[in-house]
């Protein structure tokens, strides 16, 4: 290897022009093919010993590769020269190119390890860095509330003479850190033995509201920051160099600064005012604001501050003695409102006696009442509402109580399904803790145990201020670690104390441990069953002193969580009788039959009878279920069976960039997922151009399931509506195009940034054992089935994977053996739409991918050949680690120490993430040891959950020093914009940039005057007496007509008129209450919902909820999608609730169409019609056009309901 000497180079072009022209060449043919990445080069010019110029017009060229060397002297090493090949456009006379000798071996490694970056980018860097790097002297630094008339109230304060012999390094100060985009504000400094260490107050720039100067005291000018989310509050140790450059050797997070700022610290945090020590440090500060692009200071104006002691103790004890007075579910939202910052303790303490009143109120009573302060806390938190004074905020209270004073259901009342349990939720962040509920979620058998007690159940979360989980740079991982135990082990440890109610641990469930989200109870009574809590809860879950459970926490903390699993309740079996336990089958060391078990045909049915009837438990005296050895994990009194998911139908395939990642190491070609993706594109375009191909788009990708829209699309495509156009038949809706450009953002965003392409013809099974052992090692049997289509099964040779997928052996080939011979055992069981894996050969298939097992784990069934790599990779095999194993059983400290020790340690993502950053890197791709390593470290991150041993942060390889630019994410991280980004050359990289969604988001983001086909203006609220005008308009005679002159409306009309109802007939009075009752209902839950789920300060938008989606962009997409499961989930609840109110349904559940009469059911299409035509008339305001749609999937319903009873009755 040798440097390239340069000479004769022209004394007026700069370094950055060598750099552009040698660029111009060798990234070029024939150094570079355009794979991979270019070579990277170094060029160094000598310095002017006269300084007259940049340079003395010679230097050093050092490239990393000898080849490109060999062939650059090649080409332009001669005298004789051709020019080089650069839009460069200055002379380069007389320069020339020679050999030199040998570069320093750390710049080459250098050069290996990173790629070529664009010099003038790390110009732009370093000029940015430059400008920020100011330090502003501040006199003061105060927080506090900013109140309603815009005055701020000093709330906590620290000052600061200006002493003039104060050291520097302790002078309190503010200043930019450009490579992180954070602000830190020093408020004080001591000496140590190791340099300085400092009270901090850090910020980064995405977190600030809004900067507000104020003047009142000229000679200390002052800074007034408001917050989207808290600033952290940090402890620095900070050292300086001979040159005055500071480094920090240690940074922590606090939870406060002092005792006298404990109390308050939770509601002060969202109005920050700094005093500069001058207005030249204010200038300073104004300069450095603009070059850091922070939100635009307002122009300077004298704003005296107050201090009206707010959260003064006296009012704290005052809001806590009335709290402890009011019944739970109602001190729990009045406590939220507090801790949300929606109100301050003197706002809330004056509506003290309106809220005690509406207790007292019998139409509300505690339930209703705790639904219309929970609404209230929804109206407080979203900006539209314009809460200026004491006076707007009891006429937003008192608007809320008038539009549920009729409401027929609470978010706080029982539901009748068991399924479903109203959740309370507490959110614990390092300085607050946040409350948020009732909301409707999926049930688990321990609350399905008490139904009566469902408050005293608490869902907390543990995250950082911004609702994200927990973030650490890797040098102060320890630090990290430190506050974690303090903060998050102090809760667990020592329980939440709500509204008067004490909460301790109680378990978690194996997902929500993955969210950092665990469950807590209180204490209660049960009739017949004395004192329940925590520990007796958990001592009646089973035994757990089996297969040495009681010693390790982690797997017994793994073990009860199943009981916590979201389930849906089915049957109980007789506790008269054994569950025959079978012996696995299993060679070498491999168990074919891991996790599946085998039910009898009759069982299964009464199983989906069951489900089918929601809430009814049958008896079984013929229980027909056997269990293997491996699905025996704890001895439990229970013997229900609960069903965690249903398999009814073959899911589409997907890739991923992971299988994108290993495909292409084993030689499938990028082309080919190009094709895919660009397959896809045009699908998404093209199915949103009428009702007919929307819905089959909607239904692919499983959006807007909570409404049916891919049903009612249907519907209205048979109807012969169209989408958009011109036309009596043509629905031209803002409403619904809003609706569908946020479905495609849905779906082309995770294109784009996950690589989710679908491959038609491929499948997404469930995997089951071939218990008769006839199939041959290494081969499946899979039936596909689709809705009234014929069987198909699979034949020839097939590639299967499993997600995740981090080593290049986690796809594997297999044989599936077609349609099955006569006599064999699956000749007249076809088992569809899952996949029956050999129990025969030296090792389970499912435990080659990934280490899949049969519990439920589903496997991707490729039968796309161009998908079909020319060989592939010998599966991963990793001995099993040895699970944490005390020397005493486990006590209730065990179990939490080990959470925060899981949440300090939980670094799955990050291993996986660099698995793929190494694998873009170098040329060996996932084959490269790096990868190889990686790949064995995920493996164990996998088991972490159960066997309590971590995987440090050290054993990871050091990942590359450059990122490929699909890494930097949705959002553009500081550190991400102070890495070296590269152009990804692999597979992923070209699929990522091909898609550009800045015009597809901005199309989608939410505004207050958002463009719509003919409407003026949507998504107002409506009032209890808007509401009441329009029903007396709808049942007067001469308005039964109202609303018909929508497209939807007149096509509907026309299929009901007059084969089911007549639609000018005037509306049945009850039906009139019903939707008085209802609509209020449904409107107040579904804002909760926009509100509650939202990852930003803006609640979602109704369309949003509608098609199941958050457009917002995030820096961790994994928060965002758990919240669009919970959103879809309780959005699916309240539709049910809605459907069944406008059923009437009795106690007993759902009559099935032969058990009504034909008047019940055209009475039931009459209350949907006017659901219908309340939702026209409403279709301005906010949910009336969500409700729209229930109201359709109820007449269409009931139409088809009609259908039947006269098909049966004409047969009879």
């Amino acid at each position: 290897m040798a440097t390239i000497l340069l000479q004769d180079i022209p004394l007026h072009i700069t370094r950055i022009d060598v750099i552009y022209a040698i660029q111009g060449v060798i990234h070029q043919p024939p150094f570079h093919d355009g794979i991979g990445r270019p070579p990277n080069f170094s060029v160094q010019l000598d310095r002017d010993l006269t300084d007259e110029f940049e340079h003395s017009g010679t230097g050093t060229l050092t490239i990393a590769d000898e080849l490109v060397v060999a062939i650059f002297i090649s080409m332009y090493g001669d005298p004789n020269r051709p020019r080089l090949n650069t839009a460069s456009d200055w002379d380069q006379g007389e320069l020339t190119f020679s050999l030199g000798p040998p570069p320093p071996v750390d710049l080459i490694q250098e050069l290996q390890n990173s790629p070529f970056v664009d010099p003038r980018v790390a110009q732009g860097r370093q000029a940015r860095s430059t400008a920020l790097n100011t330090t502003v002297s501040l006199h003061s630094v105060q927080f506090g509330w900013l109140c309603r008339d815009r005055r701020f109230s000093v709330e906590w304060h620290a000052d600061f003479p200006i002493i003039s012999n104060l050291p520097a390094d302790n002078t309190p100060s503010l200043r930019f850190n450009a490579d992180s985009n954070e602000i830190w504000i020093s408020l004080a400094g001591a000496s140590t033995d190791y340099g300085t260490a400092k009270a901090m107050v850090v910020t980064r720039f995405s977190r600030i509201e809004a900067i507000m100067v104020d003047t009142a005291e000229p000679a200390t000018p002052g800074i007034l920051f408001t917050f989207l989310y808290p600033p952290a509050l940090e402890y620095h140790e900070v050292t300086r160099n001979f040159q005055g450059q500071e480094t920090v050797r240690r940074r922590s997070r606090l939870t406060t600064f002092s005792t006298s700022h404990t109390r308050i610290v939770p509601y002060t945090l969202f109005a920050m005012r700094v005093t500069c020590a001058s207005q030249t440090h204010m200038e300073e500060f104004q300069r450095m604001a603009r070059a850091a692009s922070l939100p635009r200071l307002t122009d300077p104006v004298p704003s005296p501050v107050v201090r009206r002691s707010l959260f003064s103790a006296n009012a704290l004890d005052r809001i806590d003695v009335w709290l402890n007075t009011l019944p739970w579910s109602v001190a729990f939202q009045a406590l939220s409102i507090l801790n949300a910052a929606a109100l301050d303790p003197i706002e809330l303490l004056n509506l003290r006696p309106r809220i005690e009143a509406l207790v007292s109120d019998a139409d509300f009573g505690v339930a209703k009442a705790g639904q219309v302060l929970q609404d209230f806390g929804s109206k407080l938190k979203d900006p539209a509402t314009l809460i200026s004074d004491d006076g707007s905020i009891v006429e937003c209270f008192e608007s809320v109580k008038r539009d549920l004073r009729r409401a027929s259901f609470s978010s706080g009342s029982p539901t009748r399904n068991p399924g479903v349990v109203n959740c309370y939720h507490a959110t614990v962040t390092p300085t607050r803790i946040l409350l948020n509920g009732p909301f409707l979620d999926q049930s688990n058998r321990v609350l399905r145990l008490y139904p009566n007690h469902q408050e005293y159940f608490l869902r907390v979360n543990f995250t950082d201020e911004d609702d994200l989980q927990f973030r650490w740079e890797r040098k102060f991982k320890a630090e990290g670690a430190l506050f974690v135990k303090d903060r998050v082990g102090g809760v667990l440890e020592g329980g939440l104390n709500i509204a008067g109610r004490h909460f301790e641990f109680l378990a978690y469930s194996n997902s929500a441990l993955r969210d950092h989200a665990v469950w807590f109870s209180a204490v209660f009574y049960e009739p017949g069953g004395g004192r329940i809590t925590a520990q007796s809860i958990r001592d009646g879950l089973g035994d757990f002193y089996f297969k040495n459970l009681e010693r390790q926490p982690a797997k017994l903390a793994a073990r009860m969580s199943q009981a916590f699993t979201a389930t849906e309740p089915s049957i109980t079996l007789p506790l008269d009788g054994d569950i025959p336990i079978l012996p696995d089958i299993a060679r070498n060391g491999s168990v074919f039959t891991d996790g599946v078990g085998e039910i009898s045909r009759a069982l299964a049915r009464r199983i989906v009878r069951s489900l089918e009837k929601s809430g009814r438990t049958k008896r079984l005296f013929d229980n027909g279920i056997r269990l293997r050895n491996s699905q025996q994990k704890f001895l439990s009194p229970l013997a229900d069976i609960e069903i965690a998911q249903v398999f009814y139908r073959a899911k589409p395939f997907y890739l991923n960039r992971f299988l994108i990642m290993i495909l292409e190491t084993l030689g499938v070609p990028a082309d080919v997922f190009l094709g895919l993706q660009g397959e896809a594109i045009r699908d998404v375009e093209a199915a949103t151009e009428s009702f007919s191909g929307c819905a089959e788009f909607l239904d692919t990708n499983g959006c807007g399931t909570s409404y049916h829209i891919s049903s009612v699309f249907l519907h209205l495509a048979r109807l012969g509506l169209t989408l958009g156009g011109q036309g009596p038949m043509a629905v031209r809706d803002g409403f619904l195009n809003r609706s569908i450009r946020f479905a495609k953002n849905h779906v082309l965003r995770e294109i784009k940034h996950k690589a989710r392409i679908p491959v038609k013809g491929s499948y997404t099974l469930v995997g089951v054992a071939d218990f008769t052992g006839y199939l041959p090692p290494n081969t499946i049997f899979a039936c596909i089935q689709h809705r009234d289509q014929k069987p198909l099964c699979i034949k020839g040779r097939v590639l299967i994977s499993r997600s995740p997928q981090v080593h290049p052996g986690d796809v594997q080939f297999v044989e599936a053996i077609g349609i099955p011979p006569a006599g064999s055992p699956f000749d007249g069981e076809r088992y569809t739409n899952c996949i029956v894996f050999s129990t025969q050969g030296e090792r389970s298939v499912p435990s080659m991918l990934a280490g899949g097992d049969l519990d439920g784990d589903e496997y991707n069934l490729i039968l796309d050949p161009s998908l079909f790599p020319p060989s592939c990779h010998p599966p991963a095999q990793y001995p099993s680690v040895t699970p944490k194993t005390l020397d005493r059983p486990c006590t209730t400290k065990d179990l939490t120490d080990w959470v925060t020790d899981y949440i300090n340690s939980d670094i799955l993502g990050i291993v996986c993430h660099q698995f793929l950053v190494t694998a873009d890197f170098y040329p060996e791709m996932c084959r490269h040891h790096e990868c190889i390593t990686l790949a064995e470290l995920a493996s164990r991150a996998v088991d972490f959950a159960k066997s309590g041993v971590p995987v440090g942060e050290g054993e990871l390889p050091k990942a590359p020093t450059a990122k490929p630019d699909w890494s930097v994410g949705e959002i553009t991280s500081a550190r991400s914009l102070n890495s070296n980004i590269y152009e990804s050359p692999t597979a992923i990289g070209k699929l990522f940039r091909h898609i550009d969604l800045n015009r597809v988001h901005q199309d989608v983001l939410r505004q207050s005057n958002r463009e719509h086909g003919d409407d003026d203006e949507e998504g107002l609220e409506t009032s209890l007496e808007e509401l009441e005008t329009v029903l007396n308009r709808l049942s007067s005679s001469r308005s039964r007509n109202t609303g018909h002159h929508h497209p939807i409306s007149n096509a509907v009309r026309s299929s009901l008129d007059p084969n089911y109802i007549d639609t000018s007939s005037r509306p049945d009075p009850s039906a009139i209450a019903l939707m008085r009752r209802i609509y209020p209902s449904y409107t107040a839950e579904l804002r909760s919902i926009c509100s509650h789920l939202s990852i930003t300060k803006q609640p979602l938008t109704e369309e949003e909820v509608l098609v199941g989606s958050i457009a917002s962009r995030t820096i961790q997409p994994r928060q965002r999608k758990g919240k669009i499961h919970h959103m879809r989930e309780q959005a699916n609840e309240l539709v049910k609730r809605i459907r069944t109110e406008l059923k009437e349904t009795n106690d007993e559940g759902e009559l099935e169409a032969d058990e009504e009469d034909f008047t019940t059911l055209r009475r039931r299409l009459q209350v949907a019609w006017l659901a219908w035509r309340l939702s026209v008339e409403q279709r301005k305001t906010f949910g009336a056009r969500s409700f729209g749609f229930i109201a359709l999937t109820e007449i269409f319903d009931g139409m088809r309901a009609i259908d039947v009873w006269r098909t049966e009755n004409e047969t009879r």
